[in-house]
């Protein structure tokens, strides 16, 4: 649903109040939600090395190996949520 909407009647554009104001909200919150998970993921990504080499006592090496790991994972993760939050979208027939 598009908020700005054709009146079949005159032909003049009119506003739907509604849908601006549920789509304003619904964007708040996606924005609010992605800070939030954008700000765990990078200073998970930023001290994870450190806590592994200092307080796991694992070498260098690895610690970039789990890191490669769970940043592959974590974009895998990613791309199949994505993939299933549209399934509901798609008509079914």
């Amino acid at each position: 649903m598009l908020p700005c909407r054709r009146a079949e009647e005159d032909g003049e554009i009119s506003i739907n109040e509604d849908d601006s104001r549920k789509r304003s909200k619904r964007f708040l919150l996606a924005l609010i939600v992605m800070t939030g998970l954008m700000y765990v993921y990078y200073t998970t990504m930023g001290f994870m090395p450190t806590f592994l080499q200092k307080y796991l006592n694992i070498d260098t090496h690895q610690a970039a190996t789990i890191m490669i790991a769970a940043t592959l994972s974590s974009l895998a993760g990613t791309v199949f949520v994505g993939f299933i939050s549209q399934l509901q979208r798609l008509p079914i027939q």
